[in-house]
């Protein structure tokens, strides 16, 4: 049998964290916890988890400085945050940072499991009520000429890529589709990320749609 993906949680409610660690329990494996930004680094690079539960607001610390960190140090596969409030601020920090998903903590239990091992597939999740705001600021952005022009020193097969993350589709769906190894994709992405210098699958998504 697979073994179970390895969580750590970061919130300074432990109430939430005991409620998640019941939650998760029968598909994860929730193998540390952290109140504040600060010890969630630690932990994570301790620990070096598959899936990072991060609360946005903490006292001392920023959950989003907390995600570009762990992104930064490259201690976790990724990073999902998890948050009960939907301002642009957090929502757009925590992309930009280099969030894997934003979920909002009032989602379904079922759903949000499903939604975490999605994550871990290397797609984007976001709560239901999350996407239409993604999408207007989609809509609204103005398209960055640079951006769009690094687009043309892409490799035909990162391009192919590119259009088809920009399609939604999860590395494993990718994989399929072009019939590659799923660590063949995820390399292909890193090198799209640092030529394109996107910080997140959501920023090189819409950069995709706009230069269509």
């Amino acid at each position: 049998m697979k073994p179970h993906a390895r969580v750590v949680l970061v919130d300074d409610d432990p109430m939430v964290r005991a409620g998640l660690r019941l939650l998760l329990e029968s598909e994860f494996d929730v193998i540390g916890e952290a109140d504040c930004a600060a010890v969630g680094i630690a932990r994570t690079r301790e620990l070096r988890p598959d899936l990072v539960l991060m609360d946005l607001r903490m006292p001392g610390g920023s959950g989003v400085d907390a995600i570009a960190e762990i992104d930064r140090q490259e201690t976790a596969r990724a990073v999902v945050a998890l948050t009960t409030f939907r301002t642009d601020e957090l929502l757009f920090g925590a992309l930009g940072a280099g969030a894997a998903g934003f979920l909002l903590k009032d989602t379904e239990p079922a759903r949000l499991r499903e939604l975490l091992h999605r994550a871990l597939e290397g797609e984007t999740v976001l709560s239901p009520g999350i996407i239409p705001r993604v999408v207007s600021a989609s809509l609204a952005a103005r398209p960055d000429a640079h951006a769009l022009n690094r687009l043309e020193g892409l490799t035909p097969r990162e391009r192919e890529i590119a259009e088809l993350i920009g399609d939604g589709l999860a590395n494993a769906e990718i994989a399929r589709k072009l019939h590659l190894a799923v660590p063949t994709v995820k390399a292909h992405i890193t090198a799209i990320h640092f030529k394109l210098e996107t910080p997140s699958r959501v920023a090189l998504a819409l950069l995709v749609e706009r230069s269509r």
